[in-house]
């Protein structure tokens, strides 16, 4: 929470939620006291409330038309502090609108960044007391004034915290920011009055021991009190702590710590940064994708607490609505089954189960209706809420609302009876409803004007309702234009935006204001609610118009250049060699180590700025790799850039100061260097070892650079990582091929390289050739995309369903000649004449299920097609030939042929014995297959100490945020790593981790409490921060598990995956407090990678985690901090052997020492574009390719997966049950291993109305909710209700028509994204059986990942549902672990060599 300066007197807030500000930022100790100065007027704080209270409100008939002018500039603050002068003042207190606080920069910073920067002000100053002539008050706008010295929070005024800023000469009470600024400011303010409040309640209540003593218990001795307290301070204190491990509290730093203020300031900026980064996240352009709840024994009230109508906000968002309506009630789940609003709703829901919860200010609200179902809604910025019952007291003020909801429907249906609405005027329909029956639902009066009065009033509701229907007829009726007439007549809801741009034509040096609309708006109130004007009636929504106004200040903002100016060109004369010739480039040019330009020495090695005097952009740093002279005496610099990191993927989490090596390199003259900067190339010692001493350095090179910005000295940049975007990676700094001086550039070397190898070499007895760095010779076997044999397949039969169809993988062929065209022309016209082998699925889909994927059939069919069609080498061998696949993914792209295939015929026939094919006549097997047959004998000998040999060269493993073990299972059967400990906080995953680990050590518990524990051990507590609970719970561990915790020096991989939901898209809730909790765990995470500094680290997590926010990025700017190099990407499992589209980020680190891991290739198609993460605006990069031209092997499609299961029905509970028939696919083969009894074919119970809405789902693929009749059933209970859910059709067009929503899965497609909580209305709703009337069962869901049959799970069905949902797929580690077992590999052969 926010820090400042106290300006608390005896009726504000306790000074305890303010502290003071760094010392830096103190004036004298005279203007920094926590009393106001003499000539301080203090804001009026809001009295307690102790009940809600109901006010009526009587609004003015007169409109007022509030308009933006455009204010008087001055270029100094002291000018406008004169000119705004009030009597007697002795330190001048001024009001502040229209303001943004920015760096020197331009860019716009909240307040708190004051501690890691420098922030000054523009703003319109105003006289501290306000004119009662609005019109006449006049304010003075004066741009980037002061430095902002300090902040405070003064108490309250109505119902909202008072903020004050300072600078060296006057003290501004903060009013209104600019409309750019509003949502960095809010977060800010809305922190502010968090602080507030809960030391007013706690002073308040503890006030009352004063006053009352009639018995022994004091408020101040309650537990709750003494929580809230503590609480406030945690929050007031946020920005004085240091390294958390914990989940959202601190405890105090130890002094003797030598990196703590290091890793203080870190954390005070990586936080500042999340918060804003996570308030910007928060899309009011789209409330439609907010997450939707229920709201139960609601109330909805103002800033003083006072009950306040609904109708009083609009129905559509506005900006600048001038009313603050807040909510508290009891949320619940919204599971779609509807809220009738009948005669009792009024009557108040007392007991309901489900979370208390305050809410923030409600944006917007709306009725929606279907069948005999209504219901009214209204959105805050985080979640849209469905109103149940209100609480008793706000139920009369409901009521209004129902009732009026009520009678538009009633209209609505009494328009659709006539033969022709149009024929019913205004009048007519009231004089219709005059005419309910008193016992009619919509029964307003018997008196015509009575009913008139009450439709115009609450003329928006029925507006809102009438423009959701779907009738355009009923829509235009003259009911509606009679009633949009009737309102403006009685100047009701008028909330105008004229559509007025006004542009500054003055100067403007915020670039944020240089151009700036101004809106008027005019509001008309009646004495009675207030609705919103139709959109009809042609205005400007106002929030439409803000947008404009921002975008139009944003893309001026792109213009502002905060560079100094840049020296005139250099003369030739200024401009010579120094020293003699070193050498001679390949070319023949003169090379030379350095060069005086203007009087300044540039020599090789050094780092300069390189620009156009007429730039507004910062001038790129280039270092010097060699310095040559051209024939025409020009005298000339190879550089390589360095970006800085703003300019990387790490946006504004990189250090200023440092810049990262590029592969990108240029030659410019010696006079286009427009100055020296200084750039250290640095390497960190690495080691766990080297721990401590690294970040004292750290700490002293911080303090260094602070002291020098102080000074205004010029920043003094590092380099300590080679930025390579293309490849995704941050790399080691190349030290030993960096500016060699002489005349070769690595980086020119590898783009030579990179172009070599793209490029086609035939060989000169025209038998082979190279291709993309793959030598092929006539008689091999070759991959070749399918789009070459589009025309030869057109009619043969492909899927019908699922997201993979037309996908096919590529054909298999045999090179048989090499064809050269006899002219002299492109290499692109060589092309290669070929034998196709077929594949199963080119055959049929039966032949597809029922055939291993590896299996190819021969044919006589010929073909020529160009070379550049090849995609890769594979090869074909005998059946018995096969090399054992003990792995859940197919890397060695080895095939095997016993039958021929005529397709003109579609016949085949066994391989006749004249076929010869260029077969493989040796296959090279494991050390351990040898071994096993020279002694079948001694086979569980040889066994135990072949495992033991290979767990010897294995990486000891900790995997953190463990689950089930997915993770741990893929890794360790690629025979890379070796589990020795995991940890994981739910205790059912964790028994399942053991079930399937045993020969790990698993740890239920907080992962910050083993952490605590396992630094307390090694003498290192105090360089552990943590909370105070994790503390204790580290204390109360036995000493036996703490012997079995791992040591530094022990881990050489710590893998996991951190609670996902704070980024995953499956989640909306990624804005509420157990999402941040959980994005917080990643920071433990990484807690661990500091402390251990293992050799290689994984981290995975949803596809959202690398492009949620630019924020996020400080994961990647934390380890590359550490030493890493780093690789970041997005893979999707369903192109690595399961029937599962499941996006998933990983980020790779390696220490220095080590090979970073490449990224396994995809080896299935699926339908899925190229997974690409944002780089900057305009560059991207993707991890692998695409599927979509094709892939080795073909889509594991849903009967792959679940086609051999036995059939059960809803609610199925048998754990162990037979097989019942043999498995049919390859996929089955391999997912049953030996396994002879089936675990887990359980399915969730749903009620009975789901049950029924699933029969009547056709069996078909692609079937969802939109299959079924709009009708109505009975169920058992007698109970009649609609066979579609009343919300989905009513809301269809906001929510993509809620596609898949009760779905099945297609036989020939695959399943969605496996989730925690499978269920038809459910974000994936895809989750009914093909043909069975039942949700999924655990065993297929786990299929559905590539777990095992014989992977067990524990808990009861929802846990084990939730273990499979948060799993990485098992063989989507297989194929990292593939990849990182050939780094290791790799490394060990660099070294023997």
């Amino acid at each position: 929470m926010p820090r400042g300066r106290s300006r608390a007197n005896k009726t504000d807030c306790n000074s305890d939620a303010n502290t003071k500000p760094k010392q830096k930022r103190s004036r004298s100790e005279n203007a920094s006291t926590a009393s106001p100065g003499p000539g301080r007027k203090m804001p009026r704080r809001a009295a307690a409330r102790s009940d809600f209270k109901e006010k009526s409100i009587r609004l003015s008939e007169k409109a007022s038309v509030v308009e933006n002018k455009r204010d008087v500039v001055v270029e100094e603050e002291s000018a406008a502090l004169g000119l705004t002068a009030g009597q007697d003042e002795s330190r001048p207190n001024r009001r502040l609108t229209d303001f943004t606080f920015h760096d020197a920069d331009g860019n716009p910073k909240s307040v708190e960044m004051l501690e890691v920067d420098n922030l000054v002000i523009t703003g319109v100053i105003l006289p501290l007391e306000a004119s009662s002539e609005k019109d006449k008050e006049k304010g003075f706008r004066c741009e980037g004034f002061g430095r902002i010295e300090s902040w405070a929070i003064s108490g309250y005024d109505e119902g909202s915290p008072v903020i004050w800023v300072s600078t060296d000469v006057a003290d501004y009470v903060c009013v209104r920011p600019a409309s750019n600024y509003k949502m960095l400011y809010n977060l800010f303010f809305e922190k502010d009055r968090a602080c507030v409040e809960g030391e007013f309640i706690y002073n308040q209540l503890i006030g009352l021991d004063e006053t009352s003593m009639r018995n022994n218990q004091v408020f101040k001795d309650l537990p709750v009190l003494a929580a809230l307290r503590e609480e406030n301070k945690k929050h007031s204190d946020v920005m004085n702590r240091g390294l958390r491990i914990g989940e959202g509290e601190q405890i105090s730093r130890s002094s003797s710590s030598a990196c703590g203020a290091a890793e203080e300031e870190d954390l005070k900026l990586a936080k500042l940064l999340q918060e804003e980064e996570n308030w910007r996240s928060i899309d009011i352009k789209n409330p439609d994708e907010l997450p939707r709840s229920m709201l139960h024994n609601w109330s909805l009230y103002n800033s003083d607490f006072r009950l306040i109508s609904l109708e009083l906000l609009p129905m559509k968002p506005c900006a600048e609505i001038d009313v603050t309506i807040y909510g508290s009630g009891v949320m619940m789940t919204d599971d779609g089954s509807g809220f009738c609003l009948d005669e009792s709703s009024s009557s108040g829901a007392q007991n309901v189960d489900g979370i208390p919860i305050f809410l923030s200010a409600i944006k917007e609200w709306m009725v929606e209706f279907g069948s005999s179902m209504i219901f009214i809604s209204f959105r805050t910025d985080m979640t849209w809420y469905r109103l149940g019952k209100p609480s008793k007291q706000y139920a009369p003020w409901y009521g209004t609302v129902v009732k009026t909801a009520r009678l538009a429907i009633a209209i609505i249906t009494l328009l659709k009876d006539q033969a022709r609405a149009s024929r019913l005027s205004f009048t007519d329909v009231i004089k219709r409803v005059s005419e309910f029956n008193l016992n009619d639902p919509a029964y307003i009066s018997s008196n015509p004007s009575a009913v008139e009065r009450h439709v115009v009033v609450h003329g928006q509701i029925i507006l809102q309702q009438f423009s959701e229907f779907p009738d355009e007829t009923i829509r235009k009726c003259a009911f509606v234009t009679g009633l949009c007439v009737k309102m403006e007549e009685r100047h009701h809801t008028k909330w105008l935006v004229k559509k007025k741009v006004v542009l500054k034509k003055e100067a403007n040096l915020n670039p944020r204001a240089a151009m700036e609309p101004v809106a008027e708006i005019q509001e008309v109130k009646e004495d009675e609610e207030v609705e919103e004007e139709p959109e009809e009636n042609g205005e400007e929504d106002p929030e439409e118009f803000e947008q404009e106004q921002m975008q139009i200040e944003e893309k001026k903002e792109n213009h502002h250049s905060a560079l100094k100016p840049i020296k005139s060109p250099h003369s030739l004369k200024d401009i010579k060699w120094d020293g003699e010739l070193i050498g001679k480039t390949c070319s023949g040019y003169c090379l030379y180590k350095q060069a005086i330009v203007c009087g300044n020495l540039v020599s090789v090695g050094d780092s300069v700025l390189v620009g156009n005097a007429d730039s507004d952009q910062l001038p790129p740093i280039y270092h010097i790799e060699y310095m040559f002279e051209k024939s025409d005496a020009r005298k000339m610099v190879h550089g390589r850039l360095m970006q800085r990191g703003s300019q990387t993927v790490l946006a504004n989490t990189a250090d200023e100061r440092e810049v990262f090596l590029t592969n990108i390199c240029l030659d410019f003259e010696l006079e286009d260097i427009k100055g020296i900067v200084v750039v250290e190339i640095r390497s960190i010692p690495w080691g766990h070892q080297q721990r401590k001493a690294n970040a004292y350095k750290d700490k002293v090179d911080r303090d260094r650079a602070r002291d020098r910005k102080v000074q205004g000295l010029s920043i003094e940049y590092i380099c300590k990582s080679l930025y390579w975007p293309e490849r995704g990676a941050f790399f080691r700094t190349p030290t030993e091929t960096m500016a060699l001086a002489s005349g070769v550039c690595h980086s020119y070397q590898i783009k030579e390289t990179e172009r070599e190898k793209e490029a086609l070499k035939l060989d000169l007895s025209e038998k082979g050739f190279t291709l993309k760095g793959i030598e092929y010779r006539v008689h091999d076997f070759v991959y070749l995309s399918p789009d070459h044999f589009a025309a030869e397949d057109k009619d043969r039969e492909t899927f019908k369903g699922g997201r993979n169809v037309g996908l096919k993988a590529y054909v298999v062929c045999q090179l048989l000649e090499i064809e050269v065209p006899k002219e002299q022309g492109s290499a692109k016209s060589t092309k290669v004449k070929v034998q196709r082998f077929f594949r199963p699925e080119d055959i049929s889909a039966e032949k597809a299920y029922c055939s291993d994927i590896r299996e190819v059939y021969y044919s006589e069919q010929e073909l020529t097609v160009p070379i550049h069609g090849i995609e890769g080498k594979c090869d074909i061998v005998k059946k018995h030939d096969l090399p054992s696949l003990d792995s859940p993914i197919i890397f060695d792209h080895i095939f095997f042929c016993e039958h021929l295939y005529d397709p003109d015929k579609g016949a085949i026939k066994q391989l006749p014995v004249n076929i010869k094919l260029n077969l493989l006549k040796e296959r090279v097997v494991n050390d351990a297959i040898k071994i096993k047959k020279k002694s079948k004998s001694k086979e569980g000998e040889l066994q135990d100490e072949i495992a033991k040999e290979v767990n010897k060269k294995r990486l000891a493993t900790l995997d953190i945020f463990a689950g089930c073990g997915g993770l741990s299972d893929g890794l360790q059967r690629a025979g890379v790593s070796l589990t020795k400990w995991a940890i994981e906080y739910e205790e059912p995953a964790g028994e399942a981790f053991k079930l399937n680990h045993p020969e790990a050590l698993m740890f239920v518990n907080n992962c910050n409490v083993i952490l605590r524990a396992i630094m307390s051990a090694c003498g290192d507590v105090d360089d552990c921060i943590s909370t105070l609970e994790a503390a204790e719970l580290a204390e109360k561990l036995d000493e036996k598990e703490i012997d079995n915790l791992p040591r530094p020096g022990q881990v050489d991989f710590i893998n996991g995956g951190p609670p996902c939901q704070g980024f995953s898209g499956m989640n909306r809730f990624n804005q509420g407090t157990w999402s941040k909790v959980q994005c917080e765990m990643i920071l433990a995470f990484l807690s661990f990678v500091e402390y251990f500094r293992p050799r290689f680290f994984l981290l995975e997590n949803m596809r959202n985690f690398v492009s949620f926010n630019k924020g996020q990025m400080f994961r990647l700017a934390s380890l590359l901090q550490m030493g890493y190099h780093v690789r970041f990407g997005i893979l999707e499992a369903g192109t690595y052997g399961v029937s599962q589209s499941r996006k998933r980020a990983f980020i790779w680190a390696a220490s220095p020492e080590e090979q970073l891991p490449e990224w396994p290739e995809p080896l299935h198609v699926f339908a899925s574009p190229e997974l690409k993460v944002k780089l900057s605006e305009d560059t991207h990069y993707a991890a692998v390719r695409s599927t979509a031209n094709g892939a080795p092997f073909r889509s594991i499609t849903v009967r792959d997966t679940i086609g051999d299961l036995p059939a059960v029905g809803n609610g199925a509970s048998v754990t162990t049950m037979e097989y019942k028939i043999e498995p049919q696919s390859w996929f089955q083969k391999k997912i049953r291993g030996d396994i002879l009894v089936l675990n887990d074919h359980i399915s969730k119970e749903m009620n009975e109305l789901n049950v029924i809405r699933c029969q009547k789902i056709p069996k078909l693929s692609g079937t969802d909710w939109r299959d079924l009749q709009e009708e109505k059933i009975q169920l058992s209970t007698g109970q009649i209700v609609d066979l579609i859910p009343w919300c989905l059709p009513n809301t269809a067009k906001r929510h993509n028509q809620w596609k898949g929503l009760f779905g099945r899965l297609d036989w020939e497609g695959n399943f969605p994204t496996s989730i925690t909580d499978p269920q038809p209305m459910g974000k994936v709703g895809m989750c009914f059986h093909p043909d069975q009337d039942r949700i999924i069962t655990v065993r297929e869901c786990a299929r559905s990942q590539g777990f095992p049959d014989g992977y067990k799970f524990a808990g009861n069905i929802h846990n084990k549902h939730k273990q499979i949902g948060n799993a990485v797929p098992p063989p989507l580690a297989f194929a990292l672990g593939w990849k990182l077992k050939a780094a290791v590999e790799n490394k060990q052969s660099t070294q023997r060599e």
